[in-house]
């Protein structure tokens, strides 16, 4: 009897062993985040188990970084083939959407291969720190980080076969259960993804975009939109010194086809602080604020 017992415990040892390697495979495929995988793998093993547990500190995995809603995402490159992305490389999500859009555009006329990048995004949403693992590849035709996740996620939602593809390594009866608990929602953590997370993600970019560009056109010394240039000798109505701004309405992305362009369209409202409110001028659904915030066009337009 206690050599039986011994075997069944290695066998349900090895087991959720097993399990547990291919549930870890499903979030480094970019299928879902690693915390949708941690609450799916208690379901499934209804808490009996520390196999992932011992997973996730082999792998850090719980040990994410401390970051608030408002502090854009780091990027962490977890593996890689591609010498100008060396792995444990860190950035913000924006310097990492910059840096591989730039990296695959250098690449545009040579001959050099596809190489295989995988790199961990942690962030902070709905107040739960998180972490996405998201495969990419970097040489010619390849596109930027988050044109592979958006092309990655929608392409797994149109082919649910592929994402439960890695099922297919596990034995017969293990497998069929994994597709029962596993299945159903993977559906619903790539719908996630495609729906909260990628806009997340690409608000946060927009957001740093807009902030670099109002802080380029400050330090010149232009107005917000380009015109306009304030110095001692030039000043007057429209010439206004601008120190801050600030978003009061994002929402987006939305998409148009246009032969073969997709476009993705942002709809977005914003405000301006004046230190010299006396050189503003004001038409339309231009607005004023006593404390120097304005909008200089249609709120929402």
């Amino acid at each position: 009897m206690k050599e039986i017992a011994g075997n069944l415990r290695r066998d349900v040892k090895d087991l959720l062993g097993e399990s547990a390697n291919i549930v870890t495979g499903i979030f480094k495929d970019g299928l879902c985040t690693v915390r949708g995988a941690a609450n799916r793998w208690r379901n499934f093993t209804r808490d009996i188990s520390g196999a992932f547990v011992s997973l996730f500190k082999s792998t850090n995995e719980a040990l994410l970084p401390d970051l608030s809603p408002e502090q854009q995402p780091i990027v962490t490159v977890m593996e890689s083939m591609d010498e100008n992305l060396p792995i444990g490389a860190r950035m913000t999500l924006s310097e990492a959407e910059t840096r591989i859009g730039e990296l695959n555009h250098s690449y545009w006329d040579s001959d050099e291969p596809e190489r295989p990048v995988r790199v961990a995004i942690d962030y902070m949403l709905d107040g739960e720190v998180d972490r996405y693992w998201l495969p990419l590849r970097t040489g010619p035709g390849c596109r930027s980080l988050l044109e592979q996740m958006a092309y990655h996620v929608e392409t797994n939602l149109k082919h649910p076969e592929e994402a439960v593809r890695l099922f297919a390594d596990a034995p017969a009866g293990l497998r069929e259960l994994l597709h029962e608990q596993f299945g159903p929602q993977l559906h619903d953590d790539l719908e996630k993804l495609a729906g909260r997370v990628l806009t997340f993600f690409q608000q946060h970019h927009t957001i740093t975009k807009l902030e670099q560009q109002f802080q380029t056109q400050a330090a010149e010394g232009y107005g917000v939109d380009g015109s306009g240039r304030y110095d001692e000798e030039n000043f007057g109505p429209g010439n206004a010194v601008w120190d801050d701004w600030r978003l009061t309405d994002l929402t987006g992305p939305s998409y148009e086809e246009f032969e073969d362009l997709r476009i993705e369209i942002w709809n977005l409202s914003y405000e301006t602080h004046t230190t010299t409110p006396d050189r503003i001028v004001l038409a339309g659904g231009s607005y004023l604020g006593e404390d120097g915030w304005c909008m200089i066009g249609y709120p929402g337009c």
